[in-house]
């Protein structure tokens, strides 16, 4: 998970929010083209192409738009842009599966990338230090399981991503591989010059890239 910074709505979903207020309760299945679409891409531009919960890279034809507070559980909240995300479409987490549960982290506290260790082997598990984890271990811990961040599918894609690296990297005469090391680093915690978008899983990435290059 990374923390997102919400920035403004796009001015055609401001103005559809605005006229949907008048009406009680708000119907989402209202919203349509062209509002929708560029909702959805404005959503996509502020995660920098990854998904609000597990950080793998989509787009518009395999994501949707995430209610973080459920419509059931906060009707009012339906059209507000600050509990709008875009969610990936995997079959067995994230968005899809969490129904209406709540997500006790949420990616729009900034403290939500140090609330969880991911492992080499592409696992994750809530911080277990109290005095460095930001968020109660509990919380952690349920979110990982209300969204399966820990699924087989996850934990195989992290782990493919991580040991493609790392060989890439190791491949280089040993001189060089701190050089690339620090390079893969700035990459994936998003310092790298001339990108808009981020690389799948940078979270999870730079954690692993960091313990191997100490």
């Amino acid at each position: 998970m990374r923390y997102i910074r919400k920035g403004r709505a796009p001015q055609s979903f401001s103005r559809f929010a605005r006229q949907q207020g008048r009406k009680a309760p708000p119907d989402w299945d209202d919203l349509r083209n062209p509002e929708k679409a560029e909702l959805h891409r404005a959503l996509l531009a502020e995660q920098r192409g990854l998904c609000c919960y597990c950080c793998d890279r989509v787009g518009e034809a395999d994501s949707h738009v995430e209610h973080l507070v459920a419509r059931i559980t906060s009707p009012a909240r339906t059209f507000q842009y600050s509990n709008l995300l875009a969610s990936c479409n995997g079959p067995a987490h994230c968005g899809h599966v969490r129904n209406a549960e709540p997500v006790p982290v949420s990616p729009l506290s900034k403290e939500c990338e140090r609330a969880f260790v991911f492992s080499a082997d592409g696992r994750v598990r809530p911080r277990a230090d109290a005095k460095s984890a930001p968020v109660q271990h509990g919380d952690a811990r349920r979110t990982i399981a209300v969204l399966r961040l820990d699924c087989k599918r996850l934990q195989a894609l992290r782990r493919g991503q991580i040991r493609g690296v790392v060989n890439e990297i190791e491949a280089f005469p040993p001189a060089e591989q701190a050089r690339k090391y620090d390079e893969a680093l700035r990459e994936y915690r998003g310092s790298a010059s001339g990108r808009s978008d981020l690389p799948r899983f940078c979270v999870a990435m730079a954690q692993v890239l960091a313990s191997l290059a100490s």
